[in-house]
């Protein structure tokens, strides 16, 4: 299990800014759960430091920094998972339907060419 959580995670940094192609309900949510954990764990950490050292609550304004960062790879991730269940990637922009989209099985009737990584023979592609 750890190793496919490090597989997902690999090949969505890998693919840090390709907003073609797909990405399977395994691979994306795998993504989300680091993405959130780490970054959450990190604000745990720097607020925790910023209360005993001050000077190190001006870390803070890089963590906040790289939470915008890391929103390019979560949108590609999940533009990658709305072409994979068969929807244009702006649904994204939409919160609350997106959300229901991203929780969808793979689509074999879609409109992008390429196989739905969920029916290919590797696993996260």
């Amino acid at each position: 299990m750890i190793e496919e959580i490090f597989e997902a995670v690999e090949i969505s940094l890998r693919k840090f800014a390709d907003f073609s192609g797909k990405a399977s309900r395994r691979e994306f949510w795998f993504f989300n759960l680091f993405l959130t954990g780490a970054l959450f764990f990190t604000n745990i950490v720097i607020s925790i430091i910023g209360s005993i050292v001050p000077i190190i609550g001006i870390l803070a304004v890089f963590i906040n920094l790289a939470s915008v960062v890391a929103m390019v790879p979560y949108f590609a991730a999940a533009t990658r998972r709305m072409h994979d269940v068969g929807k244009s990637g702006w649904w994204v922009l939409v919160p609350f339907i997106s959300f229901l989209y991203l929780c969808l099985p793979s689509s074999e009737y879609h409109s992008h060419a390429t196989p739905s990584p969920s029916r290919s023979s590797e696993r996260f592609r």
